[in-house]
């Protein structure tokens, strides 16, 4: 049987028991710096470490920016106290003054129609359960 080394086999367990949990809820902002598009998301919960991060992919599908959540990264060493996890998204920004933004966890998914303003954004859902949308 191969071995590996002690920190490698933890990190791997904390990364795949993430992702048999309950359904987790998002709060989300955007901004926009330079020629991109900042996503902060952030758990509704907090987590029993101070830095866990928010795992995910990015990419765009045509005109929607499609934000894959995939559980939680640990932080080593875990340092108590109760924050939430955390991820900044950053895309390049869409030549278009709408746009949408579709987030994935399993087999659940939330869109979002997504106004590019002079002064920022304005979100408006579409199809909601797990996400929430911060000014």
């Amino acid at each position: 049987m191969k071995s590996y080394p002690r920190n490698v086999f933890f990190c791997l367990c904390v990364l795949v028991s993430s992702s048999f949990s309950q359904q987790n809820s998002y709060r989300f902002s955007i901004e926009s710096v330079d020629e991109h598009v900042v996503l902060a998301i952030q758990t509704s919960e907090p987590l029993p470490c101070v830095g866990y991060s928010i795992r995910n992919q990015v990419r765009w599908e045509g005109d929607t920016v499609v934000v894959i959540v995939s559980g939680f990264v640990q932080p080593i060493p875990c340092l108590q106290g109760l924050e939430p996890a955390s991820a900044r998204v950053i895309v390049k920004r869409h030549e278009k003054k709408i746009f949408f933004l579709k987030f994935r966890e399993e087999a659940y998914s939330n869109i979002w129609k997504v106004f590019v303003l002079e002064n920022g954004f304005h979100a408006v859902p579409i199809e909601d359960s797990f996400t929430s949308y911060s000014k």
